[in-house]
């Protein structure tokens, strides 16, 4: 079969859609499949199995012709929706009633901005998507409660996107002592990116509450801001006003964003605790939970 990825993230844009896109475009190459991706300039492929096409400027009306033209021949397109991977465009919900047959895989069901008071206008145009697509993928289960009364769904959990295992030479103290930490040290991680859904106010507060009571807490951030969604740098902005209000930056290991999985996989391996406070609760739509459950953090 010649299948077609439509990725709004895809790397070396920083994000966990576009890193779950790569690793199952290369899963069902090895299957013996034609793959394609179409995503959008500036993004490159490692893979040489898989058929980039880096030729969309902005997920809007004047990549359409772009987008018919890449769609031809295909068998089947797998849209990878997440709501701010498209630019906010409200084209992307629509696409398939413009190129056939698409199944979308939704790695979130949140309302897009689309224009000042647009108000329940956001939840019909996801919701338009969900019911135009051939089928339709949720990633977690409190999506595949909303789209239960759409014909064709299915839950498929996405896995977790650091994949490497740690080799017999792994030793914690040494990336520990990479990390600051000293012997006794309370070492917690923090992985993924930066925004308001994650909780980080709370955790950097206890760490904060932690060191004041004595107890000898450290954290490692792992991830940025990411680049889909422009409202997390202004966060950013927030988080390190924050951290510096609180007085802990000499507590933090700061690694910002990171490609290498053994790197990633060795620092949750290595701290006592991983820590993500995530603001709506455990869900298996977030990759950064499903690595610590690899790492059996």
């Amino acid at each position: 079969m010649r299948i077609g990825f439509i990725a709004g993230e895809y790397p070396p844009r920083q994000g966990g859609v576009g890193a779950y896109t790569r690793i199952l475009a290369g899963e069902i190459a090895k299957l013996g499949h034609e793959v394609h991706i179409l995503s959008r300039e500036g993004t490159v492929s490692d893979d040489p199995a898989l058929k980039l096409s880096p030729i969309i400027k902005r997920w809007d009306v004047s990549s359409l012709g772009a987008i018919r033209s890449w769609a031809r021949g295909l068998d089947v397109i797998n849209v990878q929706y997440q709501t701010a991977a498209f630019d906010m465009s409200p084209l992307i919900h629509f696409l398939p009633q413009i190129i056939t047959p698409v199944v979308t895989t939704f790695h979130d069901l949140r309302h897009p901005y689309l224009f000042p008071k647009a108000g329940r206008l956001r939840d019909w145009i996801v919701m338009h998507l969900a019911r135009t697509s051939a089928g339709a993928i949720s990633t977690n289960h409190e999506d595949a409660a909303r789209l239960a009364h759409l014909p064709h769904t299915m839950l498929i959990p996405i896995g977790s996107n650091i994949l490497k295992p740690l080799g017999a030479e792994f030793d914690p103290s040494a990336w520990r002592k990479q990390a600051g930490a000293q012997p006794g040290d309370f070492l917690l991680a923090y992985f993924g990116l930066i925004n308001r859904s994650k909780g980080l106010e709370p955790l950097l507060e206890s760490v904060a509450a932690l060191r004041a009571d004595g107890i000898p807490a450290r954290l490692i951030m792992i991830g940025n801001a990411g680049t889909s969604d422009p409202t997390n740098i202004a966060y950013m902005d927030e988080i390190d006003a924050l951290i510096s209000r609180l007085g802990i930056e000499s507590y933090l290991h700061r690694l910002g964003y990171i490609e290498d999985d053994t790197i990633i996989g060795s620092y949750l391996s290595a701290a006592d605790a991983v820590v993500l406070p995530f603001a709506d609760g455990a869900s298996y739509r977030r990759g950064s939970l499903m690595a610590a459950i690899r790492y059996g953090c």
